[in-house]
């Protein structure tokens, strides 16, 4: 078993995890989607290459069903649960002396025997928690078979590992099914909890091994309870979203004439309207990888030019902010009315920007105009220094996305985001400006994917609300 301790696993204070993307202070995690998707990034040579071989991402209900949906989503990957729960201790529920599965395995600690606990205890503790597991069975997929894990690479993912037992008989439970492959990943676990588990699986992943690990909440600024409701309209099944409409739609501003397309799936889930650097326009290629990433999760797209061909030509409005974002306000005013027309009436779909380079500054300003109308922002690369003065007014959540090599514009954006009310600064290890670096665009589309998806949940008013409530932002140095 090969086990991977996330770089800094045992930090004296400050740690940097550089194949994560972002420096994090002392190892907490603002939430578990922020924990779910560093974590992803870290299981990403198991990423999908073929529908034939897709990995299956397993959640230990009822906290960890919100990360294993992300990593999941990342990956590629079918996501199902397995049923285990700890055995609680006499008066201390939260401390594990062992775990059950739903199939009837029965795993006891080596504290069973040194806390001088009886047996009548531990088997109405067995009876109890098994009625659990059986009653979230019937409640979270009644109404579809197991998933077969024969031969399949089966990535069991928690939120964090105390004393292990749980995991240990969720790994057993899963060996006896004979699959390819075991990895078990978390953000965080205990040293004793990696001990337990180093023979049990193929490889264990984890963010942070801590040396003082007395609760799984302290390495995270929100860990709240997670609803049974939430568990089950995250594990129904996707509405489908291979139907997409594309249409050719011109904003017209006076004279100037800018062409855009607009794709949108049968059942959007939300809406990102692109805007681009200077000395580009709506046929940016990383734009369009980046929009087709978001097209396959579900959202619409609107990529078109902020120029006019004869102003592109001249280029001295290009770093005309004010105009670029009067032209973004614009369009989305025109994709209002467009969604308007759509069956149902689109108008509770969420719209987002997606900026770049002087872009972003444009996108950071128009969200500042329009207010709750944007429901989120994600920058590129982007010059947020460019709309300094707007940035306090910026309701929408904003996401920063930096490489580490593109120093520059690194420091503009650390400045910025401390105007920001909602802002979180995530820096992309091995990343220049233009994000050419093998695998580094595809980091700032699993990103964004994340970022729209949290940000935009509540107001999807047709799919199901994947990721609880919608996230209050927090900056992040």
């Amino acid at each position: 078993m090969d086990a991977k301790y996330g770089p800094g696993a045992r930090p004296t204070g400050h740690s940097y995890c550089s194949s994560l993307g972002r420096e994090i202070l002392q190892m907490k995690f603002k939430n578990r989607t922020e924990a779910a998707t560093l974590l992803a990034r870290e299981l990403k040579q198991y990423r999908s290459k073929s529908a034939s071989r897709r990995p299956l991402v397993l959640a230990i209900p009822r906290g960890s069903v919100t990360m294993a949906r992300i990593v999941a989503e990342q990956l590629d990957a079918d996501l199902d649960i397995l049923l285990v729960h700890k055995l609680g201790a006499p008066g201390n529920p939260e401390y594990a002396i062992g775990a059950v599965a739903e199939t009837g395995a029965v795993l006891r600690s080596e504290a069973v025997s040194a806390l001088g606990i009886s047996e009548d205890y531990i088997e109405q503790e067995i009876r109890a928690q098994l009625q659990v597991l059986q009653e979230r069975r019937k409640r979270y997929s009644a109404s579809r078979p197991r998933t077969a894990l024969t031969g399949r690479t089966v990535i069991i993912v928690d939120d964090g590992l105390a004393t292990g037992y749980t995991m240990l008989a969720a790994a057993r439970t899963i060996r006896a099914e004979k699959p390819g492959q075991l990895i078990i990943a978390s953000p965080v676990a205990s040293p004793s909890a990696a001990e337990l588990l180093s023979a049990e699986c193929d490889e264990a992943i984890y963010l942070h091994v801590p040396e003082d690990l007395y609760a799984i909440s302290q390495f995270y600024e929100e860990f709240p309870q997670v609803s049974d409701k939430e568990v089950e309209d995250m594990l129904r099944p996707p509405m489908p979203f291979t139907q997409s409409v594309v249409r050719e739609l011109v904003i017209v501003d006076g004279h100037a004439r800018m062409a855009g397309e607009l794709v949108l799936p049968a059942r959007p889930r939300g809406l990102v309207i692109f805007a681009h650097g200077s000395g580009s326009s709506r046929f940016s290629p990383r734009n369009i990888h980046v929009a087709a990433r978001l097209q396959a999760q579900g959202l619409g797209t609107f990529l078109f030019d902020l120029l006019s061909e004869y102003e592109a030509s001249s280029r001295s409005p290009v770093f005309d902010i004010e105009l670029l974002s009067q032209r973004l306000i614009l369009a989305t005013r025109t994709i209002e009315q467009e969604l308007k027309r759509e069956p149902g009436d689109g108008r509770g779909i969420a719209i987002g920007y997606f900026g770049a380079s002087t872009g972003a500054a444009a996108a950071l300003y128009a969200a500042a105009e329009l207010g709750e109308t944007i429901s989120a922002v994600v920058s590129r690369g982007g010059r947020p220094d460019l709309a300094l003065d707007r940035l306090s007014s910026v309701k929408a959540p904003t996401l920063l996305l930096v490489g580490n090599l593109d120093k520059q514009v690194l420091e503009l954006n650390r400045h910025a985001l401390l105007q920001l009310r909602k802002g979180q600064l995530t820096v992309i290890e091995g990343a220049t400006h233009l994000f050419e670096e093998p695998g580094t665009l595809d980091s700032v589309a699993d990103y964004a994917i994340t970022w729209f998806k949290h940000h935009f949940v509540s107001d999807w008013r047709i799919s199901h609300e994947e990721f609880g409530k919608k996230s209050r932002g927090k900056k992040v140095a």
